[in-house]
């Protein structure tokens, strides 16, 4: 862990008491403040730890760090290198046509009768095609860099798999612990209401 994480973390851990102890202090000359540190206060860290940092897009945030483990496991570098090995430009060309598939599947379901990931009145506003575009974009990269990673010899066993897809959790570990304790400081501080004071 590099030195400023550490310093952040330090500051993390001393800040939730302060806030708890802020909270106290606000709460005897105000009742527009919670306190934290007050049964009901205590009651509502207990069952609120988990949906403090469960609010936050922490399932957006994985998906994006395992579709740059993928990324990084295509190798896009290799797709105009002239030394690339047949295997290499093959498993490039079964990605691809990887791709165009989940391209045409998308615009098949969009733009073609029955219209599944249309709207009720038939466009595109507020669609299942517009509110899917996410899962749309990490299927494709999930598909193709996979497609890739098996046909260039990169994931062969179960554990090349859990490799290619958990290389940028593993590196950005700390910064999961980060936003927890980020989580608990905002949950904290909208409680308490002591930003009335701030």
């Amino acid at each position: 862990m590099h030195k400023f994480q550490k310093y952040l973390l330090i500051v993390e851990l001393l800040l939730l008491p302060v806030i708890a102890i802020l909270s106290w202090i606000f709460s005897l000359y105000t009742p527009m403040i919670r306190s934290l540190l007050h049964p009901n206060g205590i009651r509502w860290i207990a069952t609120h730890i988990i949906r403090n940092f469960t609010s936050l897009p922490i399932g957006e945030i994985i998906l994006c760090l395992i579709a740059l483990s993928l990324l990084s496991a295509l190798n896009p570098s290799t797709l105009f290198d002239r030394k690339a090995t047949q295997k290499e430009k093959r498993a490039h060309l079964f990605a691809f046509l990887m791709l165009l598939m989940n391209i045409l599947v998308v615009v098949i379901f969009t733009f073609f009768p029955p219209y599944v990931l249309l709207n009720f009145l038939g466009t595109l506003s507020d669609s299942p095609f517009i509110d899917g575009i996410p899962a749309f974009i990490f299927i494709a990269i999930e598909t193709t860099c996979c497609t890739y990673a098996y046909t260039s010899g990169k994931m062969t066993t179960i554990q090349d798999f859990a490799q290619v897809h958990s290389s940028m959790l593993i590196k950005f570990s700390p910064f999961f612990i980060h936003l927890f304790l980020i989580a608990q400081i905002i949950g904290w501080v909208k409680f308490s209401n002591i930003m009335v004071y701030l």
